[in-house]
């Protein structure tokens, strides 16, 4: 929706669902610490001040399937600092490069370590929809928000190897035995 994430200064990295086509109005707008997006393979739209005013965003890969950008999505944010990444040729290029911003066509992933988890009911059956929320203990910040899928399934795939981090969990249908724990 609009304004889904306006002025969330506590994101540095969120994962979004695939399902997602469009990233509405504002959406994240005013977000002044979210580092870099990886936008789902099924987006086709960016909509206006999307990532409006988001001057720490330095990365952003955007999905061959995205045909529309709106003119003012990316207003705010660095020319020199943030780098759009995606497919040779794609309208993400076009759209970038004749914004003025670096467009790359390399690897984005992180590979130094993956964090996944599976929340699930006394039947063993997974939780959708649960919120997890990951703070990096070494670098006093969130550093991923996000909800468990259809199976209860949640992962992160920028965790460093030897950092330490806390991983909270919540559902309004749900009490939890334990809602926070600690990895290393």
């Amino acid at each position: 929706p609009n304004n889904a994430f306006r002025d969330a200064n506590y994101l540095t990295r969120i994962s979004l669902p695939m399902s997602l086509k469009v990233i509405e109005s504002s959406a994240f707008e005013g977000c002044s610490t979210i580092e870099r997006m990886i936008l789902p393979e099924n987006l086709t739209t960016i909509g206006s001040y999307a990532f409006c005013n988001c001057p720490a965003l330095e990365l952003i890969w955007v999905g061959e399937g995205v045909t529309s950008i709106h003119d003012r999505s990316f207003e705010g944010c660095s020319t020199a600092k943030l780098v759009f990444h995606g497919k040779a040729g794609s309208y993400a290029q076009t759209w970038s490069e004749g914004k003025g911003y670096a467009f790359d066509t390399g690897s984005v992933g992180q590979t130094d370590a993956v964090m996944k988890g599976k929340v699930i009911d006394e039947k063993n059956n997974g939780i959708k929809g649960v919120f997890v929320s990951i703070y990096d203990c070494n670098r006093l910040k969130t550093v991923y928000t996000g909800y468990s899928d259809e199976g209860g399934v949640w992962s992160y795939d920028e965790a460093v190897e030897g950092n330490t981090y806390k991983v909270y969990y919540t559902h309004v249908l749900y009490k939890f035995e334990k809602n926070v724990i600690q990895i290393t």
